[in-house]
């Protein structure tokens, strides 16, 4: 930060202060002949009240230092405002002093610009190396626009390299609004490119907040299996760095790993993980011997798995629904009921606020004869959903209604997968997003296959890149605009068309050979090799040395497990949610979500909206628009 030294107030002291605080926070007034010497009231203030301490009635010392500034002045800060009228009201003398020893994170250089600021100074701008100073003052002296202009510079430019910074100091100590919004914008920061940027980079973010981030819904990751291997080596990585006396966080009382044990024990769906996974987690230890993972809960995951397919083998084949849902007087609680949606619709924000949002409003509402309805209770289920995620790569390659399926998974014996399409409107170009159920766990060939875009990902040592369908590389940390999110849920965006739900009827299967050069791609070629691919094991970084029963371990979810099944029925019931980046913050989500429908297989139900994308009247990716396009999908058979 360019910066120049001030004499203030005469008292041949001087600071650091940002050099644009020499600039005249107004333009003086012009005279309209051109023979006054004018000066705005701002600028009088400024000059002659703050740098020059003309006519000062108190003396504020602090840091060592003598301030003359103005009791009328000061009276903007709630701080002085209280103290003027109570204990200095009473005081004659006009010399006051101020400890700060309370807050280390309170800086001589932040109170000198908060004070510069009463006198109509500039706002910190994000050169400002002194913004969460700025924010501790800002609190204690009770200067709510010092307070919002930071916490919105430190929003804005969260990264991987100072998300740990940042939360580290809005989670140890308590500034109110401020430290709310920093911590609700890193987990959404988190949630969205968090798991891809590898282990090493969230040292030194506290533990209250990965705990919080790891068991969301909305927190990308593959599948429930790499979530719990996450998790493990993110343990392992902090009791490791414990041990040898290099943690960033464990002098902080809010750095306590049982914080993420706990959540590896409570917030993991392990229902949906196979038999022999569920057995090898049984092996892991933590100190002192102890399991790392509750027998009880891998017991009872196993219990839930079962009862899920004795409901698919028994169940009437003339049904849709199984019988996994009831309703409750309270919400969902996460622990043995998981809400069930009753109402579609699209939501917008940080991911803490759409869950609040979410078990609030979807309840059932009963009408009454005077045309008013009564809340009478919550849909819930009582076996958790199934969570996986899909980046698909290269958005701006996209060709008008062509689909581009993801890998095709299995869920309570039926077969599923997520696909988008580039869809052209009377107004341009909107993306279309759809839950599949497919008739076999067969890559599909009426489309492209989505090749997995983590193959090389900052996940992986080697490279920090991403390799894209048609072998372009892109960089998965691409910047986008980021800002504060606090506002209420939404149907629609301002100036945008407001998502629709739609359904695909069942498509015929199609072989590659009927699909046709399209460009210079031979799409037949590319699912070829898609399909070569498709199975490529997703990996997290080995930033801890591991054996080769670890190994083995992480080797198990491309085993086939001797409990699958299939659901035999034409027609199932299936509600969904999916989650997706938003286009206009990285530290906000889009939620789009459906209350159960009816799923033939090879049939398709999904949203069409432009809030996922922005193209251009030619159908090009607009500028700023990130090639890569997540979902984090939550399915739940009711």
């Amino acid at each position: 930060m360019d910066t120049t030294s001030i004499s203030y107030h005469g008292n041949g002291k001087s600071s650091m202060i940002d050099n644009s605080s020499h600039v005249a926070p107004q333009e003086d007034p012009k005279c309209p002949f051109g023979c006054c010497d004018t000066t705005s009231l701002n600028d009088f203030i400024w000059r002659k009240g703050f740098f020059e301490g003309t006519c000062s009635d108190i003396t504020i010392k602090a840091f060592d230092e003598e301030y003359k500034l103005h009791k009328l002045i000061l009276f903007r800060s709630g701080y002085f405002r209280r103290l003027f009228e109570g204990m200095w009201g009473e005081i004659a003398d006009s010399t006051h002093e101020l400890k700060f020893d309370h807050d280390p994170d309170i800086s001589k250089d932040a109170f000198e610009m908060a004070m510069a600021r009463l006198y109509g100074g500039p706002y910190p701008t994000e050169k400002n190396n002194h913004i969460l100073s700025m924010i501790a003052i800002g609190q204690y002296l009770d200067i709510p626009d010092i307070v919002c202009t930071c916490t919105n510079i430190v929003i804005n430019s969260l990264n991987m390299e100072n998300i740990g910074r940042f939360s580290k100091f809005a989670a140890n100590r308590n500034y109110g609004k401020a430290s709310e919004r920093i911590l609700e914008n890193t987990r959404g920061y988190l949630c969205s490119d968090g798991w891809q940027s590898g282990i090493e980079k969230w040292d030194g973010i506290p533990c209250s907040v990965i705990a919080s981030v790891v068991g969301m819904d909305s927190f990308f990751v593959p599948n429930e299996w790499e979530r719990i291997l996450f998790c493990i080596k993110l343990i392992e990585r902090r009791q490791k760095d414990i041990i040898v006396g290099e943690s960033e966080t464990n002098d902080e009382d809010d750095d306590d790993i049982d914080l993420i044990i706990e959540s590896l024990n409570t917030k993991v769906h392990y229902c949906h993980l196979k038999p022999e996974q569920l057995q090898k987690l049984e092996k892991r230890i933590y100190k002192n011997n102890e399991p790392l993972i509750d027998p009880s809960v891998l017991r009872d995951a196993l219990w839930l798995s079962i009862k899920l397919h004795e409901k698919v083998a028994t169940i009437d084949k003339r049904s849709c629904h199984l019988g996994i849902t009831t309703t409750s007087e309270t919400p969902a609680n996460n622990i043995d009921t998981w809400f069930v949606p009753t109402k579609d619709g699209t939501l917008y924000g940080t991911p803490e606020y759409l869950s609040k949002i979410i078990s609030e409003h979807h309840n059932i509402n009963e009408d009454q004869p005077n045309g008013k309805s009564t809340e009478i209770g919550y849909h819930v289920s009582t076996i958790p959903p199934f969570r996986f995620s899909v980046a698909f790569s290269n958005v701006s390659d996209l060709e008008p209604e062509k689909r581009v399926y993801a890998k095709t998974l299995s869920y309570a014996g039926s077969y599923w997968n997520l696909y988008i399409q580039k869809i052209k409107h009377k107004k341009g170009y909107q993306i279309g997003v759809y839950v599949h159920r497919a008739s076999s766990i067969q890559p599909s060939k009426n489309g492209i296959i989505n090749r997995d875009i983590f193959e090389r990902s900052t996940n992986d040592d080697s490279s920090s890149n991403i390799n894209g369908l048609n072998g372009d590389t892109f960089n998965i940390s691409s910047q986008s605009s980021k800002s504060d999110i606090s506002g209420y849920p939404r149907l629609n965006y301002a100036g945008e068309s407001r998502p629709k739900k739609v359904r695909k009827e069942r498509f015929p299967e199609l072989n590659a050979s009927h699909i046709t050069k399209s460009g210079n791609r031979d799409l037949s070629f590319e699912i070829q090799k898609a399909e070569e691919e498709i199975n490529t094991k997703l990996r997290l970084d080995e930033y801890i040395e591991t054996s080769d029963d670890d190994k083995e371990f992480e080797d198990s979810e491309e085993k086939q497990s001797f409990l699958a099944y299939e659901d035999s029925r034409l027609k199932t019931s299936l509600y969904y949610v999916l989650y997706t980046p938003s286009r206009k913050s990285k530290n906000a989500l889009t939620c789009f979500i459906s209350t159960p429908d009816l799923f033939n297989k090879s049939q398709s139900w999904g949203w069409k909206s432009n809030s996922m994308c922005s193209f251009n009247a030619n159908g090009t990716l607009a500028s700023g628009q990130d090639e890569i396009l997540k979902f984090m999908i939550v399915l739940g058979s009711t």
